[in-house]
């Protein structure tokens, strides 16, 4: 800007009358289009070139080496040399001009340069104005001046926005940014994101729909596996969907673990979704990894080591199971219990080699998702004990191979499809805990089924006798807790490997049907809480009937009769539950037989006579309730040897006399809960060790 006039091509400014009419046009739109190029770089216009004064503004400036470069070049050296001071250009490795412009720089210099190519505009006009005045006449020179300046203004405006953006793409090109950004982040390899994405879309993984936003997690595990991720998988490894799976799982536990209103680890994670360039930060830390997910184990996750090598995460090696640090086929993803939030992404379908997908206990939400009918390899579905909600898909009746299935204990809802009773390979259902409605459907066809678990659910109507045609294999059926009418089919004697029955808390009518004689191994019946009528078969205990009982729950029905004597013949019961009946008789003297016995529970019936003195026989009993009965007599002093004992009541009876010394000392033992009819005027028993006494 110091340039003598003989380096502005010989029409200096000194030379340059004010009054004339060119300068006077020329000079004015130069100030106008100078005014408007500060407006345009956020400046207040500057003033007019011959009012300026440049020993005001050689003070040294801080800019980048790059612009002071370019624009030192571009406006300075090729017209007026080096400038005064300043002797070369070697400043620009420190990035410090001594005598250069004010801080904007580039914006000065390129309005410079339209003052400078104005004013030499101005000078020729004028000069052949002078020189050839009789040529034009006043109003044609004007006319010409218009077209001068259009042309120049445009040619300027084209110049300088050429000039930066090839400014910016050298700037871009030298600090590495990527030429393409999508909408997770920018993109370096434009090919790479492209091939991967294609690939994904292509395979049915994901749609080209869950990539319409860039903070979905499937936008971001796709820049992560094209861009954060050091590995950097080729797009064309058999593996690579795999990989993105993982991260898509990561991302969504990540977007449910973020709080609202939350900081630290939540604000990284907005940043990165945002399309920030924390990946290597977030991504690669473990510690960071944890706090955004709320894992309890992390280790390897989003690393750039094989995903085979994450927590929870095997694969298999020429198709044998095993733990393998690379990136072959995934074929079990085992987290249980990890605290993992968030839904189960669809993506689960393109695991192709999986065979273990254990994800229980934990805190998923959402719903199962029909894709996972996709991943045919399953034989193992663990998803209990989290809250999944909607209806079992249909499409899970495509997994032929599965072998056990466990969606218990969430908030399913809906029937039970029947595809999924066609699964001939299954060996174990667990749906219980849900709120399942409709029929139970036939799982005949399930020839191989060890164990149904359906109870704690909504389901109705009756007990298809067609359970019965699961013959030796069936192990354990649970149908507890449901809304269950009519009577129990006898067909369920066919049974004959039968070790647990659960049919309690419905609302079944009918007696113990005596074909149940059949499950001659069955351990465990629980049908309390229904509206069993009828009496306790006398065959029981007989020829396999019950023999191998451990627990009998009968109580809270309508049973009627006498307690059998032959319940003295299963030796392995432990638990006898028949209170809340309407049972008659005596108690009957066989039951010291039962050496195994525990619990005894008699309570509100009708039964009458006295307690026989051989029930001190049952050394082992912790329990022994006979309250609210019509019993007699004295309280036998042999009782005092049951050393087991823990609660003892006898309240409710007609029962006199003194209780006996011996149960008292119990007392000093393991004995909490004694209650008796202690307390009143009509005859009952005294009792000064008693922990609760009736009128």
């Amino acid at each position: 800007r110091q340039a003598a006039p003989e380096h502005r091509g010989g029409f200096g400014r000194a030379e340059m009358k004010k009054t004339s009419s060119g300068r006077s046009l020329f000079g004015n739109m130069g100030t106008s289009v100078r005014t408007f190029g500060g407006s345009l770089f956020g400046r207040q216009g500057s003033k007019n070139m011959d009012e300026v004064d440049f020993n005001t503004n050689l003070a040294p400036r801080k800019v980048s080496g790059d612009a002071a470069d370019i624009a030192t070049s571009m406006f300075y050296d090729s017209h007026a040399g080096p400038l005064r001071g300043q002797g070369s250009r070697g400043s620009s490795k420190s990035g410090v001009t001594p005598y250069g412009p004010p801080a904007d720089t580039l914006a000065d210099r390129i309005l410079d340069g339209c003052d400078f190519i104005l004013d030499g505009m101005s000078d020729c006009v004028d000069s052949v104005y002078y020189q050839f005045g009789g040529c034009l006449d006043y109003g044609r020179r004007h006319i010409w001046k218009v077209v001068f300046l259009l042309a120049a203004v445009m040619v300027i405006i084209g110049s300088s926005v050429a000039f930066t953006n090839r400014k910016a793409g050298a700037s871009d090109r030298s600090r590495g940014t990527p030429a393409m950004v999508s909408m997770a982040g920018p993109i370096a390899d434009g090919g790479r994101y492209k091939s991967i994405k294609s690939r994904i879309i292509k395979e049915g993984v994901s749609s080209s729909r869950d990539f319409g936003n860039g903070s979905t997690a499937q936008s971001r595990a796709l820049y992560w596996i094209s861009e954060a991720d050091e590995l950097q998988i080729p797009p064309d490894d058999p593996h690579m969907a795999e990989r993105y799976t993982l991260a898509v799982f990561y991302f969504i536990a990540a977007d449910s673990n973020l709080a609202p209103g939350d900081s630290g680890d939540g604000e990284r994670l907005r940043r990165l979704q945002d399309g920030g360039n924390e990946a290597d930060v977030v991504l690669h830390d473990s510690d960071s990894v944890q706090e955004l997910t709320g894992w309890r184990q992390v280790s390897n996750w989003m690393s750039e080591k094989g995903h085979c090598s994450w927590h929870g995460v095997e694969c298999h090696i020429n198709g044998a199971f095993a733990t393998h640090y690379g990136t072959n086929g995934i074929t079990i993803l085992n987290m249980t219990n990890n605290r993992i939030e968030g839904m189960l992404p669809k993506e689960f379908g393109a695991l192709k080699d999986l065979r273990v997908l254990d994800l229980s206990q934990n805190k998923l939400k959402g719903t199962i998702p029909s894709a996972l009918g996709k991943a045919t390899e399953l034989v193992t579905l663990y998803l209990g004990s989290n809250k999944l909600t909607g209806t079992i898909p249909s499409e899970i009746g495509q997994l032929s191979k599965c072998t056990h299935l466990y969606l218990d204990e969430n908030e399913l809802e809906g029937s039970i499809p029947s595809e999924v009773t066609k699964l001939s390979n299954m060996q174990m259902i667990g749906l219980h805990v849900n709120a399942l409605t409709g029929e139970i459907p036939d799982f005949s066809a399930m020839q191989e089924l060890r164990a149904l678990y359906v109870d704690s659910n909504h389901l109705s109507s009756t007990i298809p006798s067609t359970l019965g045609a699961l013959g030796s294999s069936l192990l354990d059926l649970r149908l507890g807790s449901n809304d269950i009418t009519g009577s129990l089919p006898s067909e369920l004697g066919n049974l004959s490997s039968l070790r647990s029955l659960h049919v309690e808390e419905n609302d079944l009518s009918g007696s113990l049907p005596l074909e149940f004689a059949g499950m001659d191994v069955l351990n465990e019946l629980h049908a309390y809480g229904n509206k069993i009528s009828g009496s306790i078969p006398i065959q029981i205990g007989f020829l396999g009937f019950f023999s191998e009982l451990k627990v009998l729950y009968l109580d809270g029905n309508e049973i009627t009769g006498t307690i059998p004597p032959s319940v003295s013949n299963m030796k392995n019961l432990v638990d006898l539950y028949l209170h809340h009946n309407k049972l008659e008789g005596t108690l009957p003297d066989a039951l010291p037989k039962l050496p195994a016995l525990k619990n005894l529970r008699l309570n509100d019936n009708n039964l009458s006579g006295t307690i026989p003195a051989e029930y001190g026989l049952l050394t082992q009993l912790e329990y022994l309730y006979l309250h609210n009965n019509l019993l007699e007599g004295t309280i036998p002093d042999e009782l005092g040897t049951l050393t087991e004992l823990f609660r003892f009541r006898l309240y409710g009876n007609s029962l006199r006399g003194t209780m006996p010394r011996g149960i008292c000392h119990l007392r000093d033992l393991y004995l909490e809960d004694l209650k008796a009819d202690c307390d009143g005027t009509r005859p009952g028993i005294e009792c000064t060790c008693c922990t609760t006494c009736f009128r």
